[in-house]
């Protein structure tokens, strides 16, 4: 298994295989939704590096990472900026990631003449790479279970509120201390809604500069429809080269190397990202909401604005600028399009709906669990029938909180201001 191909997209690990999907299993019979029910694997199949199944991996796939193999994997991996997954991919301090992830910063680094977004940008020499101010790389070397540490110190509190005052208190004591005590950048990470609480510690590479960016048209050569597709046929990606504090490029030797001859059929595939939440613990009646109210007056509003910028870049010259974000924008409509369509799967839903089943009655037929929990999905419909009597307003309201005006978002401060007046005098 030395051969075997890593995608990296550094906190989660992830394994797909080639399957037939349910819808076309489906296509050609009826559909019964009776003989559709719930599994584990529904719940997906990322994982943490901490709590990687290495027996299920073994069994299922035939193959066993050792520690050695993850951590390397791990430590190869990194957040770029902020929120971007990125890689090492030499020994120099090398970093990859996608075009999108640095495109919006090429301006901060031309010089008078350039345009590094329509023509991009190509370092011959380690003394023409050009440094991002701000731009930093973190690299994932240290992970703690700290969730007994932090529920045993919540318990101290009697009410909610001081429970979460003492969480907030001994979640910043620990990343001082680890702070002090690794030389890390620490932060703690809430996985399952609370249930559980690590501790990251990242290296910090704050001096990183620009190696090679291709320009804009061959980084989208299929635009807006061959985003969120696989294979991509363009060259979705940019150099960096992490330096260290004396100025030299950076000697890591945790790295992801070039395969010339790419994975085999049925080889198992692992990417290894940033991704977001998955919602997988929202009940029925959240996800029905979400399904009939939220996501289809988002796309409304999404789509008027994809369209708005494509009508623009059609009609003018200068059009890098406005090709970004039409892609900026396609993203967005295609997520919730995305995510409208899964709710839309008869399905998914039913193994929705066929797992809470049996969750209620796993609770309910459980006395210390009935009267901690019972009431929690007739709570959850009572808050869903009176949010969607407020569906257009918190449409009109909360929409692209980023790139809505900044009037807008004082009046509607302003007002619920007034609402929270009005509350506490009564």
């Amino acid at each position: 298994m030395n051969k075997l191909k890593i995608l990296f997209i550094i906190l989660f690990v992830t394994i797909t295989l080639p399957n037939t999907s349910l819808a076309q299993t489906y296509f050609y019979e009826p559909l019964d939704l009776e003989t559709i029910t719930w599994s584990f694997d529904d719940f997906g199949k990322m994982w943490t590096f901490d709590s990687v199944p290495l027996e299920k991996f073994e069994k299922k796939y035939g193959f066993k990472p050792t520690q050695e193999w993850l951590d390397d994997v791990q430590k190869s991996a990194l957040q770029f900026g902020g929120g971007c997954s990125a890689a090492f991919v030499s020994g120099d301090g090398l970093i990859m990631t996608n075009h999108h992830c640095g495109r919006d910063q090429l301006y901060t680094i031309q010089k008078e003449g350039e345009n590094l977004l329509k023509d991009g940008f190509y370092a011959e020499s380690l003394d023409e790479e050009r440094k991002l101010e701000g731009l930093f790389v973190d690299q994932l070397i240290l992970i703690e279970d700290v969730t007994k540490i932090i529920q045993d110190y919540m318990a101290h509190g009697e009410t909610d509120n001081e429970k979460i005052k003492f969480k907030e208190e001994i979640k910043d004591s620990l990343v001082k201390k680890y702070n002090q005590e690794t030389n890390l950048n620490c932060r703690i990470v809430t996985l399952y809604n609370g249930g559980k609480y690590s501790l990251y510690g990242y290296k910090r590479y704050n001096d990183i500069r620009l190696v090679m960016a291709p320009d804009f048209q061959i980084a989208a050569t299929g635009w807006d429809w061959d985003n969120f597709t696989y294979p991509r046929y363009e060259l979705d990606f940019m150099f960096y080269r992490a330096y260290d504090e004396d100025g030299k490029p950076v000697k890591n030797k945790n790295y992801f190397t070039w395969s010339k001859n790419g994975a085999r059929e049925g080889e198992p595939i692992f990417t290894v990202g940033r991704p977001g939440n998955t919602d997988r613990l929202k009940s029925y009646s959240e996800l029905k909401y979400l399904r009939d109210f939220v996501y289809p007056k988002s796309l409304i509003g999404f789509n008027s604005i994809y369209q708005a910028y494509f009508d623009l870049y059609n009609n003018h010259l200068d059009r890098e600028v406005l090709l970004n974000s039409v892609m900026r924008w396609g993203n967005s409509r295609k997520s919730y399009a995305g995510r409208l369509a899964g709710l839309n799967n008869e399905i998914i839903m039913k193994k929705k709906i066929d797992f809470e089943n049996d969750l209620k009655l796993k609770v309910k037929t459980t006395p210390e669990l009935n009267e901690k929990y019972g009431e929690i999905w007739n709570s959850i419909d009572i808050v869903i029938k009176e949010l969607e009597n407020y569906s257009d307003l918190n449409t009109v309201l909360r929409f692209n909180r980023r790139d809505r005006p900044v009037y807008l978002t004082i009046a509607s401060d302003l007002i619920k201001l007034a609402e929270e007046k009005k509350t506490s005098r009564g």
